[in-house]
C-alpha cells in the first residue's frame, strides 16, 4: 500500500488548522464592519454665534447628532434688572441658502428673573447636519 492514509493524530490537527482560519478570518470581518460602521454615523457637533432677542441673551448654541437624532443645546440669560415673562422659544434651522430646514419649540419656564440664566434643548429627527445659521425669537413681559 503505497497510498497515504491519513492518521486520527492528523485529523485532529487539520480540524484545529481550518478552526484557526476561521477565527482568525472572522476576527478581521468584524473589525472591518466596526469602522465602516463608525464612519457613516459619524457625530456632528455644530456651534452658533450668540444672539439676543427681547433682552435675552442665547449662547453656547449648538447641535450634535446621536443616533440619527439632533439635539439643539444653549443657554438664556435675562440681561435686564426686571423678571421677565417668557413664552416658548422658536428656533428656526437655516441651510446656507436660507431655506428653513426645521422649526422646533423650546421651554425656560414660566418667568426669567433678572440675570438668570438657563438652559434650553430641542429634539428632533430632521437631519440638521447642512444647518447654517439658527434663528431664535420669544415673545416676553416685564
Amino acid at each position: 500500500m503505497n497510498e497515504k492514509e491519513i492518521k486520527p493524530k492528523n485529523y485532529l490537527k487539520i480540524i484545529i488548522i481550518i478552526c484557526l482560519i476561521i477565527v482568525i478570518g472572522f476576527v478581521f470581518i468584524n473589525k472591518k464592519d466596526k469602522k465602516i460602521k463608525i464612519e457613516e454615523n459619524k457625530p456632528i457637533n455644530i456651534k452658533f454665534e450668540d444672539q439676543v432677542s427681547n433682552h435675552i441673551l442665547f449662547e453656547n448654541l449648538m447641535i450634535f447628532e446621536k443616533e440619527k437624532e439632533f439635539y439643539f443645546s444653549g443657554k438664556a440669560t435675562n440681561l435686564t434688572s426686571n423678571t421677565l415673562i417668557t413664552s416658548p422659544i422658536t428656533i428656526t434651522f437655516q441651510d446656507k441658502n436660507g431655506n428653513v430646514l426645521a422649526t422646533m419649540t423650546s421651554y425656560i419656564g414660566e418667568k426669567l428673573n433678572p440675570n438668570e440664566s438657563k438652559g434650553l434643548s430641542a429634539l428632533t429627527n430632521v437631519d440638521l447636519k447642512n444647518t447654517k445659521k439658527v434663528l431664535i425669537s420669544i415673545k416676553v413681559q416685564v
